[in-house]
């Protein structure tokens, strides 16, 4: 193959790949947005707090929250997107004090 060829082929798949991850998460972007799960992306891990789990795609991550005390969220962002265990406690605790109220 000369160099040419090479170069020309090299780009060619550098520029698919920035493509396909920008299609990729504006199409699971509005999946869930819609309330679906992600298409593009592999399940990266289970987390222990009742169901909540990790996904990975190209160039982006996504968590879907589903945790025991019932709150449930989905948030989508870069690789850099952390889990955060705390996040939906205060419903927990909201619950409880609805409990005391009413009690």
């Amino acid at each position: 193959m000369k160099r040419k060829t090479k170069i020309i082929l090299i780009v060619s798949i550098i520029i698919f790949l920035i493509l396909f991850a920008f299609v990729s998460r504006r199409i699971d972007t509005a999946r869930i947005e819609q309330g679906k799960m992600p298409i593009f992306c592999t399940k990266m891990a289970d987390v222990g707090d009742g169901g909540s789990e990790i996904y990975i795609g190209l160039g982006y991550k996504v968590i879907k929250y589903d945790k025991s005390n019932g709150f449930q969220k989905i948030e989508i962002g870069g690789w850099n997107l952390e889990y955060d265990p705390n996040l939906g406690e205060d419903l927990e605790q909201d619950s409880e004090n609805m409990n005391e109220i009413t009690e």
